[in-house]
């Protein structure tokens, strides 16, 4: 931690030993995202598409360490399916099955980038 307290070094500058310092910079929303989404599926004798378009996904309540954040959706999806299966439906988005986790703060030079 760096406040506006002297620093034992003299020179002015502070770098934790062994660590390098890091600045990291995200779009992410702290605590809810609001919007729409469509996912489409298609196979050889049938196609799938997932429609939402009053999507809110908040951060659960309670303590959650980064780089794990896990969001739990509200709204509803429309399901829309073509081909040999075809019909669809409208169904309510609602617990850990339909869960949204980002793994946010996560420096370019970590181990768990991109998984």
């Amino acid at each position: 931690m760096v406040s506006n307290s002297r620093l034992d070094d003299s020179t002015g500058t502070f770098k934790a030993t062994g660590l390098a310092p890091v600045l990291w910079v995200s779009g992410f929303g702290c605590y809810q995202w609001k919007g729409t989404a469509t996912y489409t599926e298609a196979g050889q004798d049938s196609s799938q598409t997932d429609t939402t378009t009053s999507l809110v996904w908040t951060r659960i309540d309670g303590p959650q360490q980064p780089p794990e954040i896990l969001y739990l959706p509200t709204g509803s999806v429309t399901v829309t399916m073509g081909g040999n299966c075809a019909g669809g439906g409208t169904v309510p988005l609602s617990g850990l099955t339909s869960s949204l986790t980002t793994y946010n703060f996560v420096p370019s030079d970590s181990p768990a980038r991109k998984s």
